[in-house]
């Protein structure tokens, strides 16, 4: 019975933000070229923003993925795990509306959302790749060991926790639900935190973006 009404809130959740995708109005690429914060924006660690290092991972596609792949686009990056009975499925969704956002939006700002999980004993490379297209095919999901994990996850600040597991052998991960953006350098720009609303997080990262833009300007 608790499953199930886990499925209703979390279906009812995905259908709500679906409705403010449709009642969003299309930003045009003027709205990047608004006026750009004179003092520091709050929230965003400039001018020490964090410089992301090496680390290895592997991707829905069975393919590497480190540092090289994060250069030279904008990340949102979250980390969860596919079993996630609510928070996971709701941050997803948010993401893919704020992608969808910018799609209609037709800039030219390239944007990566990326999916990390942090129960790769469970969640298989094809599990991922599942899991991924369910919300975006063009999601990136990444997997591994947990080495591999740690790797990242602990570059980020990434916290997360195994509960005990129920008779059945299933069990949740505790673990830290923000959403972090990476500038094209692979710096740790920014952090949003929950509960998370698309509009307020896309209105969020242009700011941001011209911002950081501005400031690293020759």
């Amino acid at each position: 019975m608790m499953n199930s009404l886990r499925t209703i809130k979390i279906s009812a959740l995905v259908l709500a933000l679906a409705g403010v995708g449709v009642m969003v109005g299309i930003y045009t690429e003027q709205y990047y070229q608004s006026s750009i914060p004179a003092e520091p924006m709050n929230g965003v660690f400039w001018p020490d923003p964090k410089q992301i290092g090496p680390f290895e991972m592997i991707d829905q596609n069975r393919d590497g993925f480190g540092l090289d792949e994060l250069k030279g686009h904008w990340s949102f990056m979250f980390f969860g795990y596919t079993s996630c009975p609510d928070l996971c499925p709701t941050t997803m969704a948010v993401l893919n509306e704020v992608s969808r956002q910018m799609d209609r939006a037709e800039t030219s700002v390239d944007i990566k959302v990326i999916f990390i999980t942090v129960d790769p004993e469970r969640d298989t490379i094809e599990r991922l790749a599942s899991y991924i297209g369910h919300f975006n095919e063009e999601f990136i999901g990444l997997g591994g060991s947990r080495e591999q994990l740690d790797s990242l996850a602990s570059q980020i600040g990434i916290t997360y926790l195994y509960e005990p597991a129920s008779e059945d052998g299933s069990y949740l991960v505790s673990h830290t639900g923000s959403i972090f953006l990476l500038d094209p350098k692979a710096r740790l720009i920014s952090i949003f935190s929950a509960p998370f609303n698309p509009m307020e997080i896309r209105s969020r990262f242009v700011e941001i973006h011209n911002y950081i833009s501005i400031q690293d300007r020759p």
